[in-house]
C-alpha cells in the first residue's frame, strides 16, 4: 500500500529534540522496576477526564513497549485513548536481558491466553516491541487471534545501530538477523488489519527500516517527532483510533464462527496450548 503522510504542524527540529527529552526523562524512573517484569498483563489506568464515546464493544488493547522502555512509557498515549473513548488498554511488561525475540513473543501470547482466552485483541507494539508484537501475530497464532497488528518506529528490516548490542535481542535487531529475515519471509495474516507508523526525525529506527513496505499492511507517517515522542503525537492517537473503530465495525459485520483454541508453534508444529 501507498505511504500515508500526515501533516506535522509546523514542528522545529529544537521542539522534536526538547519533547524527545522530556519523554525520556519522564519515563526514565520506572526503569529500575522493568528488571522485574510483571506475570500478567497490566491494566492501564488512567485518572479521570474529558472522553468521548466509548469504542466498544471492542476487543481488548495490548501495548508492548521497546528494548530499552517500559509500561510507562505508554503513558502518553494511553491518556490520548483515554480520552478518545478506548478503555481496555493493557501492557505488557518484560526486561530486555537475557532474552530473545522468541521467547518474549511466547511469554506475550501465554500471557494474553490467561487473560483473554480465545478473544481476539489489538497488538500494537513500539520500537522491539513491534517485533515481539510481530512474531506473536506471524509464528505462534492463528490467523483470527489478532485482530489489528500495529508497529511504531520498528525496526521492521533491522536497525544498524543493534551490532553495538552484544546481547541476544541485540543480534536479533541487527538487519540480517534470522529473525528479521524469517519475519520478512512470511505473509502478514489477511485477517488482521496491519499498520507500520514511523517518523521522520527518529535517530534510531529510520523510515527505511520502520516501514513494511507490504501490500497487507500501510505505512503512515507521522513527521515531525522522535522515536519516543511518537507516542505523544495527537495524530498518532487519533489515526490508532481511528483504524481501531474501522476494525471493530468490520468485525461486527462478520457473522460469529465457532470459537477455537489458539494455536501455538513448539518445535515447528502447532500445538494446543
Amino acid at each position: 500500500m501507498p505511504t500515508l503522510r500526515l501533516a506535522t504542524a509546523g514542528r522545529s527540529p529544537l521542539h522534536t529534540a526538547l519533547g524527545e527529552a522530556r519523554d525520556w526523562m519522564v519515563a526514565a524512573p520506572a526503569f529500575p522496576r522493568s528488571l522485574l517484569p510483571p506475570r500478567r498483563l497490566l491494566r492501564m489506568a488512567v485518572a479521570d477526564g474529558p472522553r468521548a464515546r466509548s469504542l466498544v464493544p471492542s476487543h481488548p488493547l495490548v501495548l508492548v513497549h521497546g528494548c530499552i522502555g517500559n509500561p510507562t512509557t505508554w503513558r502518553p498515549l494511553v491518556r490520548r485513548l483515554h480520552r478518545r473513548g478506548l478503555d481496555a488498554v493493557y501492557a505488557f511488561g518484560y526486561t530486555s536481558f537475557g532474552v530473545d525475540v522468541p521467547e518474549l513473543a511466547e511469554r506475550l501470547l501465554t500471557q494474553v491466553e490467561q487473560e483473554f482466552g480465545q478473544e481476539p485483541v489489538h497488538l500494537v507494539g513500539h520500537s522491539l516491541g513491534g517485533l515481539i508484537a510481530r512474531y506473536v501475530t506471524q509464528e505462534l497464532a492463528t490467523d483470527t487471534a489478532v485482530a489489528t497488528l500495529t508497529t511504531i518506529a520498528t525496526p521492521n528490516r533491522g536497525a544498524g545501530l543493534a551490532r553495538l548490542l552484544p546481547t541476544a535481542l541485540g543480534r536479533d535487531l541487527r538487519p540480517d538477523s534470522p529473525i528479521i529475515r524469517e519475519l520478512a519471509s512470511r505473509p502478514l495474516p489477511g485477517a488482521s488489519v496491519t499498520t507500520a507508523y514511523y517518523t521522520d526525525r527518529d535517530l534510531l529506527v529510520p523510515q527505511r527500516s520502520a516501514t513494511l513496505c507490504s501490500p497487507d499492511a500501510e505505512d503512515v507517517a507521522i513527521p515531525g517527532f522522535g522515536h519516543l515522542s511518537i507516542l505523544n503525537a495527537p495524530r498518532l492517537a487519533d489515526e490508532l483510533v481511528s483504524r481501531l473503530r474501522h476494525a471493530e465495525r468490520l468485525t461486527r459485520a462478520v457473522p460469529k464462527r465457532s470459537a477455537r483454541p489458539i494455536l501455538r508453534a513448539v518445535g515447528g508444529q502447532p500445538s494446543l496450548p
